[in-house]
């Protein structure tokens, strides 16, 4: 029940990002990205995996969004850094891998640290790669941090609504 309860939250995020998100005007072609979610969504499980997994999520991506490479690209990326940071975040990491990044599990602290240290990767570098050659490195600053301020606000919500549950009274 919890993985059909996952598959539907990663499909439903997909498709407000396709959809939706991708296809708003706002100024300066911003561009708000919730996708950075689901490359945090796929489970810990063998490191070459999650690679792939990743690799064909941004692949699914590209081909929608019309990125040309660059999803496939940071999702490797990302969860690439996930996994090098994650040990550091989770205390509990070796002894415990089925332990899922959440506000609840991490507490707020640690999951924000967690989210600014991808997200804003992911943002800098998506915008980065858009604006090859680069010609005004403030905007993609700019950019970012908007992007990210937007996406992040929309991730924390996110997992409030869906994987925040209030521990039970004794």
């Amino acid at each position: 029940m919890k993985l059909l309860f996952r598959i539907l939250i990663f499909i439903l995020v997909f498709l407000v990002q396709i959809l939706f998100l991708y296809n708003l005007n706002l100024p300066n072609n911003l561009l708000v990205h919730i996708s950075l979610s689901l490359f945090l969504a796929i489970p810990k499980v063998n490191k070459a995996l999650m690679l792939i997994w990743g690799f064909a999520l941004g692949f699914l991506l590209d081909i929608f969004l019309g990125t040309i490479g660059i999803q496939s690209f940071l999702g490797v990326l990302i969860l690439y850094i996930r996994i090098i940071v994650e040990p550091y975040i989770i205390e509990d990491y070796d002894y415990n891998p089925k332990v899922y990044i959440h506000i609840q599990t991490l507490g707020l602290r640690k999951y924000i640290i967690y989210l600014l240290t991808l997200s804003l990767t992911y943002h800098f570098l998506f915008y980065l790669f858009i604006s090859l050659p680069i010609t005004d490195l403030g905007s993609i600053i700019q950019k970012s941090l908007i992007s990210f301020a937007i996406g992040g606000t929309f991730m924390l919500i996110l997992d409030y609504l869906f994987f925040y549950q209030q521990k039970q009274e004794a």
